[in-house]
């Protein structure tokens, strides 16, 4: 009896087992149920939202189509073509925007020109302020190395007396004179 009992026990906890994977199965469906259900919602949504952009990017795609064609319309006016279908009034209006535009240009062009000039005189006062400053630095070196010429003569004069001197050569306005020396031994120096 104790062994059929175990056999009972066993089969009930196999039961239970395969009742609980069944309602693990079952879950696992719903799951996948409600995802689909969740995908198929935010998939209808975005596509009403594309529609909806769609049809905002074909009506914008419209009024610039129209706003383009009265450019177009309105440039060949400004060009002078197709005035005959214009009337006095229009063609007035059409003076008006010309002149104001004529006036806009040329205040444009006065104003580069101006800044033009400003700039030309301020690079051009800054390069004579460095040109001025160049040439105080030029003639202070050249006040310097004619300082340095002078010095180095006369260290070059004295140098010549002493060589001379203990060589017996004299030296008279650009002449040598030999003291005491014989051309052989002048050769030989």
């Amino acid at each position: 009896m104790k062994r059929q009992l175990y056999i009972y026990i066993y089969i009930y906890i196999e039961r239970e087992r395969e009742r609980e994977r069944e309602r693990e199965r079952e879950r696992e469906r719903e799951r996948e149920r409600l995802y689909m259900h969740f995908m198929s919602y935010w998939l209808s949504c975005n596509v009403r939202r594309v529609n909806c952009v769609l049809k905002e990017l074909k009506h914008e795609e419209a009024c610039m189509s129209k706003k383009m064609e009265l450019l177009e319309a309105s440039k060949q006016k400004l060009l002078g073509k197709n005035l005959e279908s214009c009337s006095l009034e229009e063609l007035h209006e059409l003076e008006g925007k010309i002149e104001q535009g004529l006036r806009d240009i040329r205040v444009r062009k006065a104003s580069q020109q101006q800044k033009l000039h400003s700039t030309l005189d301020l690079s051009t006062s800054y390069m004579l302020t460095f040109y001025k400053l160049q040439f105080h630095l030029l003639q202070e070196q050249i006040a310097q190395l004619k300082e340095k010429e002078c010095s180095l003569i006369e260290e070059n004069a004295l140098m010549r007396d002493e060589v001379c001197i203990s060589d017996g050569i004299v030296w008279q306005n650009n002449f040598i004179d030999v003291v005491g020396k014989s051309t052989e031994q002048l050769n030989s120096t």
